[in-house]
């Protein structure tokens, strides 16, 4: 059972990639504009990460009784720059395309970025464990 769960979801993520590799050919076609591309990656990530930890942020504050602005105001900033992301897609598209494309984006490039921020963070810890097992090297004959 297990392995057929394994092909579904392999599966799921082949039809997946596949139906977004059309809708951006499509648009491109339609509107000479790309929604999967790095910079609109960029911008989202970094939108979605900034409402994430802003409002655990919040939330911490509530618990521990601090103060609940610095996580509002990352809140904010994310939600200006999701915002900026519907007004550049809108702007290049059309309202249809671009509200949909910019709900796809957050959807595809979040959930991406935040495991992506998680699997960065661990693979820094182990290169950081790994060089400090190295031992020094001496040149003796220069």
């Amino acid at each position: 059972m297990t392995v057929l769960t394994i092909i579904a979801a392999l599966l799921v993520a082949a039809a997946a990639f596949t139906g977004l590799s059309y809708f951006n050919a499509h648009c491109e076609k339609k509107f000479g504009f790309k929604f999967l591309t790095k910079p609109l990656f960029v911008l989202t990530v970094a939108g979605v990460l900034l409402l994430i930890f802003g409002n655990e942020w919040r939330l911490d504050s509530i618990k521990t009784g601090g103060d609940m602005l610095n996580g509002i105001v990352l809140m904010i900033l994310g939600g200006g720059l999701l915002a900026f992301l519907f007004y550049l897609n809108i702007t290049k598209t059309n309202v249809l395309y671009g509200v949909s494309g910019s709900a796809l984006q957050i959807l595809v490039f979040g959930v991406l970025g935040y495991m992506g921020l998680f699997l960065l963070i661990i693979v820094a810890f182990l290169y950081f464990l790994l060089l400090s097992y190295a031992k020094p090297v001496w040149v003796i004959n220069r």
